[in-house]
């Protein structure tokens, strides 16, 4: 239908056609209603008109439509509905078994409410059940009483990245409002755009209710010249634009009739530009997930966030049958008191027998029996056995250690106590407050090493001088410090045992976090610990932990062995910890793994299946060069300028199975090219990314020249020569066994590279060959 008014497509049944099933352009008026839409080429109902200059509406409509199995061919954006322009309203439509996006839309004073929807994004990685993007100059857009549930939230081989509404790169002016959002991946997803407001939206089982980005201050910087007018700098590539401020151009939105919708005109008067400011989170309940993520960039000033429910933090909210459909909150809900939560009109949503239905009674296919959103079953076996936990590598002694609780630099930094350089071994820091979650000052620096019989740690706490030090013995009054530790065996983690030494050098365990008592006590055999307060506000501590006592035989099997590190420094009431996140000191299973390096290879459980990934960036000063793909690669065309990144991505190894990997290249210019090795990861229920390991070794490369492409070189800092580690801390393993060649390899995931410049020639082809094996996986 083009043009035209008053058009209405009522109670037919469309099927089996290659493209859209209706299309409405511009006109006013039209309508699409009790229609059955199924097993069509691309989109359901496609709506686009109004005037976006003038706001004059289209007054289009697509009500009480039965909308399933629709881009049968053409499998992504396009949309069972689609909502383009002015005066547009999507109601009582059910909606389901849609490969990508179910709502796309994008414009002014656009409505859609009382809608099912279910089981879409069943082909995708990234998307929105209702999908907008980057516009500031998007207003009036409501989204409110849908039944949003039992949504696909992951696609195997990718991370999450599906939400309920992904109000993505900035886009401006929705409001979502009284949705009952159930078994999902994350919610609504509002990535750095002014004028949004998500109230009163019940999420069950959500992996996250809503997500509040600051992504206009990440991606831009924002500048103002003499003139007063805004530019940006792209923080990605260093150039000045932002198709935020060039989309605003195309409508008059500082003048009439924009200035209609509040603070339009005040876009950018205020500093600075693209914060999300004039944005609401208020008055939301979220029952098995927690309700929010806010950005620590976020302004108080900018959003009004209160009154919003946290069932892990606030428990049972009071609603009646969340499981059996009934999402009323009973008379005496402890979240009335706290959220002021209006009930949702929840019997008028969907199909209505109303007399224009095609069909009645509907009878849907439902979505899979006993189906459960991929992060609740990965939650459920992140509880058996950690995976995404950072690694902390734990080297060999480089002298004989006095436990006298003076951190000599002889025992514990070498280099600075020789002057030279030698395999150094790395302090952590305790920089998280357990209680705020937020950094501490002045962290206390723990050194840990081991030996052939023990686990020696050393600590150095700083503390305010003028508050002093908190003497005695009493844990949580006194000054003090913490490790716990759980073995896994299997794939389950261990009883955690408590080990806690004090500045008057009494040192003790503790059943606190569960462990049996006769575990506890045997923990302590062996065991020695000293302390020394240098002054008011410092005092050091040392701790050998025996292999015996912890209850592990590293030079038989070198264990997975999960720790936490916490410091009490009770004058200033803080508890510092390795980890991030609030919680028990002591709760290991968010905190990290600590890899004894000098008993060779930890067998490291992954979720899936590696793959060996590599990437590949071709340079030529500041400029990029060219990458010509050809053999076992491909162009990375998700990296700008296409052309200057190839990606090789084998298929999945097998555990400890080495097999040859190798891809070809031609640069165009003269230059070099980075060789990025990575893995694959996982997202965890917590939104952490969890490492899925590959082992590399004995890399050669035809073309071109590669330093110690077998790692058995090693340079002063303990990293191997040539190669240099990116984004988080790759491993190297020593270990004969384990090893393709030699005694030395690489192990990578995604987010923890190995990376190495190499310079090219121009039409010389380059072909990377090497050993490549996978990690071990839940079950092996």
């Amino acid at each position: 239908v083009e043009k035209g008014q008053n058009v209405r497509v009522k109670s037919c049944e469309i099927r089996n056609v290659s493209a859209d099933a209706v299309r409405l352009r511009f006109g006013t008026g039209h309508q699409v209603v009790g229609c059955d839409i199924h097993h069509v080429g691309a989109g359901g109902v496609d709506m686009q008109g109004g005037d976006r200059k003038t706001l004059s509406p289209a007054n289009f409509e697509a009500v009480n439509n039965h909308i399933h199995h629709t881009s049968e061919i053409k499998r992504n954006y396009a949309p069972p509905l689609r909502l383009q322009g002015v005066g547009i309203r999507a109601a009582h439509n059910l909606v389901h078994h849609i490969p990508h996006i179910a709502v796309l839309y994008g414009g002014n004073d656009l409505t859609m409410e009382y809608n099912e929807i279910y089981w879409v994004l069943t082909e995708t990685s990234e998307a929105g059940v209702f999908y907008c993007g980057r516009n500031w100059t998007y207003r009036n857009n409501l989204i409110q009483y849908n039944y949003i549930h039992h949504i696909n939230d992951q696609v195997k081989g990718s991370p999450t990245g599906c939400n309920v509404a992904h109000l993505d790169d900035c886009v401006s002016g929705n409001t979502y409002r009284g949705n009952v959002i159930f078994k999902t991946g994350r919610g609504i997803s509002v990535c750095g755009g002014p004028w949004n407001v998500v109230e009163n939206n019940l999420f069950i089982d959500c992996m996250l209710g809503v997500d509040m980005q600051t992504r206009g201050l990440s991606w831009w910087t924002w500048h103002r010249r003499e003139d007063g007018t805004v530019y940006a700098i792209d923080t990605r590539t260093g150039r000045e634009g932002c198709s935020l401020l060039s989309r605003l151009d195309r409508v008059p939105w500082n003048k009439e009739p924009y200035t209609k919708y509040p603070n339009m005109a005040d876009l950018l008067t205020h500093d600075p530009v693209g914060a999300p400011r004039w944005c609401r989170i208020t008055n939301n309940i979220s029952i098995n997930g927690p309700a929010m993520r806010v950005s620590r960039e976020m302004k108080p000033e900018w959003a009004v966030i209160e009154r919003n429910w946290d069932g892990p933090t606030d428990g049972d909210p009071g609603i009646i049958g969340p499981y059996a459909g009934d999402y009323r909150l009973a008379p005496n809900a402890p979240a009335l008191a706290k959220t002021g939560f209006k009930p949702i009109p929840f019997a008028k949503i969907g199909l209505r027998n109303d007399g224009t239905r095609r069909s009645w009674p509907v009878k849907p296919e439902p979505p899979p029996k006993d189906w459960e959103p991929a992060w609740v079953i990965r939650r459920e076996m992140e509880r058996k056995m950690p995976t995404g936990l950072p690694i902390v590598t734990v080297r060999a002694t480089t002298a004989k250690i006095k436990i006298d609780g003076i951190v000599d630099a002889e025992e514990w930094r070498p280099g600075e106590a020789q002057t030279v350089a030698v395999n150094t071994v790395k302090p952590e820091l305790l920089q998280w407050s357990a209680t705020t979650g937020e950094k501490v000052g002045k962290p206390p620096v723990v050194w840990l090493q081991v030996d052939q019989e023990a686990l020696c740690l050393a600590f150095e706490n700083h503390v305010d001088p003028a508050k002093g030090i908190a003497g005695g013995r009493q844990w949580g009054k006194s000054d003090a410090v913490e490790l716990a530790l759980s073995v896994v065996a299997g794939n389950e983690p261990g009883p955690i045992v408590i080990w806690r030494g004090y500045t008057n050098g009494h040192t003790e365990t503790s059943t606190e976090a569960g462990a049996p008592l006769p575990l506890v006590t045997a923990a302590m055999r062996g065991v020695q610990y000293g302390a020394k307060v240098v002054n008011q506000g410092l005092w050091t501590a040392e701790l050998r932990i025996p292999f015996t006592a912890i209850g592990v035989e590293p030079e038989v099997l070198n264990p997975q062995i999960l720790f936490a590190l916490t410091v009490r420094r009770t004058n200033s009431d803080e508890w510092a910890t390795w980890r991030k996140g609030a919680g028990h000191s002591w709760e290991v299973r968010r905190s990290g793994m600590l890899w004894l390096e000098p008993f060779g290879d930890m067998a490291l459980v992954s979720p899936e299946p590696s793959r060996a990934y590599i990437l590949t960036y071709g340079r030529a000063g500041e400029d990029p060069i060219m990458l010509k793909a050809v053999a076992g690669c491909n162009v990375a065309t998700w990296s700008k300028p296409v052309g200057h990144c190839i990606s090789a991505t084998s298929p999945d190894l097998k555990a400890g199975t080495w097999q040859p990997f190798t891809f070809s290249f031609t640069p165009e210019t003269d230059g070099t090219v980075q060789l990025k090795l990575m893995g694959r990861n996982k997202i965890s229920a917590e939104g952490k990314h969890l490492p899925i390991w590959t082992h590399y070794d004995d890399i050669q490369i035809d073309g071109a020249e590669i330093v110690n492409g077998s790692f058995e070189d090693i340079g002063a800092t303990g990293q191997p020569v040539g190669w240099k580690p990116d984004i988080s801390t790759p491993l190297l393993v020593t270990d004969r066994n384990v090893a393709a060649a030699g005694i030395r390899s690489a192990k990578c995931w995604h987010n923890g590279r190995w990376k190495q410049t190499i310079k090219v020639r121009g039409g010389r082809t380059i072909t990377v060959t090497c050993q490549v094996r996978g990690g071990a996986t839940l079950g092996d």
